[in-house]
């Protein structure tokens, strides 16, 4: 989905730059307001969910004694936390390159590059694994 973002990016700038597409600045100012309470709330949902999500699983942990269901239980939490946490400053990222697309502003453009980056951040990598697992058990691995 990030390559979607990427390439809807490179197709948005040539249709501006090349003066086939024509900007509006009006509704390109209102874009931008709501491109930013956009960013603050999705932030905010993603620290409050994820804080949520780990603290249950915690919960769960200290109630179960078996090794193979507090692993299914720790890789399920990883697993749901990256599904969850690169599709939302993805759709960020698609909005913002709207924004770029309707009002011109480079600042959609370089918002949509950071959602793009939190994007790639989110990729599932064994060390970003084993510090999950840390984070949650409390335990080096």
């Amino acid at each position: 989905m990030a390559l979607v973002m990427l390439g809807f990016a490179i197709v948005s700038v040539a249709l501006v730059e090349s003066g086939f597409h024509t900007t509006d600045d009006k509704s390109g100012s209102i874009m931008l307001v709501l491109l930013g309470v956009l960013v603050v709330l999705e932030t905010l949902a993603y620290f409050l969910i994820r804080r949520s999500m780990i603290g249950e699983l915690r919960q769960t942990l200290q109630e179960d004694t078996g090794e193979m269901d507090r692993t299914a239980k720790l890789a399920g939490g990883f697993n749901s936390l990256t599904l969850l946490g690169a599709p939302m400053p993805e759709g960020v990222g698609l909005y913002s390159v709207l924004v770029y697309l309707m009002s011109g502003s480079v600042v959609g453009l370089a918002a949509a590059g950071v959602a793009l980056l939190l994007v790639l951040m989110h990729w599932p990598t064994e060390n970003k694994a084993r510090s999950f697992v840390e984070s949650v058990t409390g335990q080096r691995i």
